[in-house]
Formats: C-alpha cells, structure tokens, sequence
C-alpha cells in the first residue's frame, strides 16, 4: 500500500484530471458519512460481480436474485475468485472506464472527458467505502474463505486493480515500477517472516 505513490512518480504536477477525479472521490467521502451507503446500488454491484466472474470462470449461474435491500446468486459451483470478487473489483468504475473510452476512439473533446473523470472518483469511492462498511458486517463470502485468508485475497487483489485501473484512465503511470518495487518489499517481508518461524521452531 506504501508504494502507491509509485504510480505517480513521472508526474511533477497534479493535473486537472486528477484534480477532478479526486474531488468526485472527496464529494462521495462526505456524501456517504452524511446520508449512509446506498444500499440498493451497492447490492447490485455486489451480485453483477458475482455473476461476471462466474460466467469468466466458466460457471453456470442458476439464480439472481434482487430484492428490496437483499441480493444472491446461485452458481453450479464456487471458488474463490467468484466469492470475493465484489469487494475487490470496482465494477461500476469499470463500466465508466469503458464509454470513456468507446467514447474518445469516437469523438470525446476534453470538456466533455471532465465529467467521466469526475464519475470515476466518485464510483471509485462508492466501491472503496461501500467495501469497507460491509466488510464490517458478517458476509457469507468471506466465511466461506476464512476471513483472515479472505482480507488478504482483497487487499492483494484490490491494489493490483487499482494499479491498472489508473493505468487506464491516466498517462504515464508507473505500473512496471510499482509492481517491481511491491513483489521486491513482498519477498523482503515474506523472507524475514520464514526467518522468524524458523527460528521459533528449530
């Protein structure tokens, strides 16, 4: 996580882009302290992810099911990718990052790529926020995995979407960078971590 900033290393200014997008992330940050998450538009997300990964996965899926304030899916079988997928891919920011494209390869001026920008920190900080309140609350999905194995299936896997995702909608990310430094930090930390077992054990 220390190595985010990495991303941005080979820009010396903040560009109005970024300026835009975080103010989407910052308008949503207040807007979800004050009025709550929207359940219904998170529930969606949540059970549309399932149902991606299922179908990328080869899995028939039997059942959706969405209702009031309450959603499942029903696959032929489960793994852990199906299960835990909502709390590490941001969906909705995806689909954002899709007509934004379709769009620019079309015709897209730079007035009108403000507002994707815009959309795209604050889907990005309904994903985040949304994740994190209901990761709070016993979830099937991570029960199933083992919450402890689960976090870490999230936080791995949701700051390597992060990576990427930035990649997509900004130039000049450090990408190769930031993955170089993270699996170097990784292997440092899991290194000293055998160190320690062993010694604890022999």
């Amino acid at each position: 996580m220390l190595n985010v900033p990495v991303l941005f290393s080979h820009y010396h200014d903040v560009t109005p882009e970024m300026l835009i997008c975080s103010g989407g992330f910052a308008l949503f940050f207040i807007s979800f302290f004050l009025f709550g998450p929207p359940v219904k538009s998170y529930i969606f997300e949540h059970e549309l992810s399932h149902v991606l990964f299922a179908l990328i996965s080869g899995v028939k899926v039997k059942r959706m099911s969405l209702k009031n304030r309450q959603g499942y899916v029903k696959t032929e079988k489960v793994n852990i990718i199906i299960a835990l997928a909502p709390y590490s891919f941001p969906l909705y920011t995806l689909c954002f990052i899709g007509i934004y494209k379709i769009l620019s390869m079309i015709t897209l001026s730079e007035f009108l790529a403000f507002p994707f920008y815009f959309l795209f920190g604050v889907s990005l900080s309904f994903h985040v926020l949304a994740t994190i309140h209901y990761i709070q609350i016993e979830q099937p999905d991570l029960k199933r995995y083992g919450y402890f194995s689960s976090l870490i299936f999230i936080f791995t896997w949701s700051i390597i979407v992060l990576a990427l995702i930035f990649a997509l909608m900004f130039e000049k990310i450090a990408v190769l960078d930031f993955f170089h430094l993270t699996l170097a930090y990784s292997g440092k930390i899991y290194g000293k971590l055998f160190v320690f077992i062993r010694s604890i054990t022999t």
